[in-house]
């Protein structure tokens, strides 16, 4: 995982650029374009889920949320 850097209270341009750098790179480490994102839950063979990967978003104000359906399609949030 890389870090964004700090921001400062004035403007420079060389952080935006820096953090923009690292944020693509991120996203072409993990996404390729035209495929999708899946998030999916791991059950072993007794059907016992082993792990999962989770969708966390977060707002504007800062709160993070991880988004869950259900197997009618609704979706569901809760704050972390």
């Amino acid at each position: 995982m890389s870090y964004l850097p700090l921001p400062t209270a004035e403007y420079r341009a060389s952080l935006l650029s820096s953090a923009f750098r690292t944020i693509s790179a991120e996203f072409r480490k993990r996404y390729s374009k035209d495929e999708d994102l899946e998030v999916l839950r791991n059950y072993d063979s007794t059907g016992t889920e082993t792990g999962r990967q989770r969708l966390i978003l977060q707002s504007p104000n800062g709160t993070r949320y991880e988004v869950t359906t259900d197997n009618s399609g609704n979706l569901t949030t809760t704050a972390l």
